[in-house]
């Protein structure tokens, strides 16, 4: 069973790498200590589930070009790891914070704007919610208004 793991980790891998290895490339990300470092930045899309993660990152693939619309970056964090959109390496303290945001054990999204604050909390994964909460968000309209 472990090394059906490790070769389903492997896989993600290998695919995140060819899905953002050329993005990370061309704009290296400093280590993520703190979500605080990607205020003013970008929304942030915190997933915690204790159990998986597979489903969570099948559906971000599915919404990519929405979710680089909208300057998100997502977090899917479990009981074994970590995984994320961000193109830089991440902190151990990060997943901490994270868990902390999401209320440590329970299986919970949160939507974070650009201002830090707590946007929406919910029990489900939900693109078009969270696409028209933050469609509505002042900052979103300013930015849809000078494409």
């Amino acid at each position: 069973m472990a090394n059906q793991f490790m070769v389903q980790q492997l896989k993600r891998l290998m695919v995140a790498g060819c899905i953002y290895g050329p993005l990370s490339a061309a704009s290296e990300m400093p280590l993520l200590n703190g979500i605080s470092q990607l205020e003013w930045k970008h929304r942030l899309l915190i997933v915690s589930d204790p159990q998986s993660t597979d489903r969570f990152i099948d559906a971000f693939d599915q919404h990519q070009a929405q979710i680089d619309d909208r300057d998100i970056v997502w977090f899917v964090n479990s009981a074994k790891m970590l995984t994320s959109n961000y193109r830089g390496e991440l902190s151990d303290d990060l997943a901490n914070e994270l868990r902390a945001v999401t209320r440590d054990g329970e299986r919970k999204v949160v939507l974070v704007g650009k201002d830090g604050g707590v946007k929406l909390r919910a029990d489900s994964l939900d693109f078009d919610r969270i696409f028209t909460v933050i469609d509505g968000m002042p900052m979103r309209i300013r930015e849809i208004n000078s494409q």
